[in-house]
């Protein structure tokens, strides 16, 4: 199992924005069945990790390297680690030819897909926010193209000028992301008025601030003339500023799908918006939008107006 999972690294090396997040998923599991064969993996094996890992100290990377935090290791962790093993067997299989039964890694349970989404009221909060002095431009663009266009955060970070066409008013991500994988497939997307001005903006003062400090630049999310890596640390303190807890980066493109189902906009349309299959949608998104089962509780509610006529 080591070989494999250290085959599976070196395959997904060049993906750099999310080697660490493999690296760091993996280790564990090598630690516990990396001298097994594929065929030795049992359902016992993976029963005795689970109750291993949920009694581990979580770990956080920092400045000095790895530190410990409170509390112990969650489901979903550990959830993601063997989501992660299975691919490293199913990678090898398919790129490299092995062949070998893929062990079967029971999940732990309890694991729940995310849901959280901003409220109206939140989100309101956020575009007040946006527009304070207080937000560096490259968050506000983010933030602005991440509820918009409803595209992941690797595939606006990897926007570059040269990916939006201002003439015909696309926004070209598939050029940004040529070799996005199935599961995280990016969508060519039309530019709003709003989005449009915005990127005109931003450009022009780049331009400006180019011949100034003579820095060539070449992304559209950038801070202090380099490409951003990450944009938590910024997220954060807007989300303070805001007085909100708990919503991530990515909470924002269930946020956009969210708002556009409760507007009135179709599965479908929905699906295509994200880039998904309209299967897929409805399984992540259709507990998040009463609007779209209203009409089935107005129809459902016609049998009390029936029995008291």
């Amino acid at each position: 199992m080591r070989r494999i999972c250290e085959e599976y690294q070196e395959g997904k090396r060049e993906e750099a924005h999310s080697f660490a997040s493999l690296e760091s998923a993996l280790r564990p599991a090598i630690e516990h069945f990396g001298a097994l064969r594929p065929d030795e993996v049992t359902p016992s094996y993976v029963r005795d990790y689970v109750a291993k890992r949920r009694k581990a100290p979580k770990r956080r990377g920092g400045r000095n390297g790895v530190v410990i935090a409170k509390g112990k290791v969650s489901d979903k962790t550990i959830d993601n680690e063997l989501r992660m093993l299975r691919a490293a067997c199913a990678w090898v299989k398919k790129h490299l030819g092995w062949k070998f039964e893929t062990p079967d890694f029971v999940l732990p349970g309890g694991a729940q897909p995310r849901k959280r989404t901003l409220s109206r009221r939140e989100a309101a909060t956020v575009f007040r926010e946006l527009a304070a002095p207080a937000t560096p431009n490259h968050l506000r663009v983010f933030v602005l193209l991440a509820l918009l266009t409803g595209q992941r955060s690797g595939a606006i970070r990897a926007l570059k000028w040269e990916h939006i066409d201002f003439d015909d008013g696309m926004i070209w991500f598939s050029r940004a992301k040529p070799q996005a994988p199935k599961n995280k497939r990016v969508r060519d997307m039309p530019m709003t008025d709003r989005m449009l001005a915005v990127l005109q903006e931003t450009r022009a003062g780049v331009i400006d601030k180019a011949k100034t400090d003579a820095i060539e630049s070449r992304h559209v999310i950038e801070f202090k003339g380099k490409p951003v890596k990450s944009l938590k640390t910024a997220w954060a303190a807007l989300l303070k500023r805001a007085k909100i807890e708990g919503v991530r980066v990515h909470d924002l493109r269930r946020t956009a799908a969210t708002g556009a189902l409760n507007r009135g906009a179709s599965m479908a349309d929905v699906a295509l918006y994200l880039n998904d299959s309209e299967k897929v949608t409805a399984r992540h998104y259709a507990h998040a939008a009463p609007a779209l089962l209203l009409d089935v509780v107005r129809r459902i509610e016609g049998m009390a107006d029936e029995a008291e006529a």
